[in-house]
């Protein structure tokens, strides 16, 4: 089982210390100064969804039938998107997904394996026009179940692949795009009755 480790608590001033060692921390979501490694790692999906969009609403453009209109190429976006999500829950960047879990929840390991076998099954679910509805229905309301894990993970200063994770602001925002989409393939689809 990975190791579990807490951030210390750290006072937005720190005014025991000397006038110019006084530390701050972030009382902005946006504070924190982007590193371009971390930018990457958080946007990484972000970039998934927007580019692979692009790609599928070009290839409707340019008259491959299966990507006409705007759904067909969100569904097939957000596929790849989850794809991508879903591979980190085993791969190097899994034991920083345990850490992330909140303390309050027990068996973080199981719950890692949970969420990234709901996802890959969700992925799999848009892609296929029955389906899609309710995978994007269930992977929206998977992506507001996890949202508190990026809040402890912002908050507790933990890291992603060894960057630090994205600034809660950025990860909010971030969070925003991903359930609007996914609401809107689930409406786009017609969930079922």
């Amino acid at each position: 089982m990975a190791e579990r480790t807490e951030a210390p608590a750290i006072s937005p001033v720190n005014l025991t210390a000397p006038a110019g060692a006084r530390s701050h921390v972030a009382a902005s979501w946006f504070k924190r100064a982007p590193h371009p490694a971390r930018s990457f790692v958080c946007m990484a999906p972000f970039i998934v969804l927007v580019g692979l969009f692009g790609l599928f609403l070009g290839l409707g453009a340019a008259g491959v039938h299966t990507f006409g209109g705007w759904l067909a190429p969100l569904r097939f976006a957000l596929a790849g998107m989850f794809l991508l999500t879903a591979s980190a829950h085993w791969g190097k960047r899994r034991p920083d997904l345990v850490r992330m879990v909140p303390p309050r929840f027990p068996r973080p390991e199981l719950l890692v394996t949970l969420t990234g076998v709901l996802e890959l099954l969700g992925a799999i679910g848009l892609l296929l026009p029955r389906t899609a509805g309710a995978a994007a229905g269930g992977l929206g309301l998977l992506l507001v179940a996890l949202f508190p894990a990026n809040v402890h993970a912002a908050r507790a200063h933990l890291t992603l692949d060894g960057r630090p994770v994205p600034a809660l602001g950025l990860r909010a925002a971030l969070q925003v795009v991903f359930v609007a989409a996914a609401v809107a393939v689930a409406i786009g689809s017609g969930l079922p009755r």
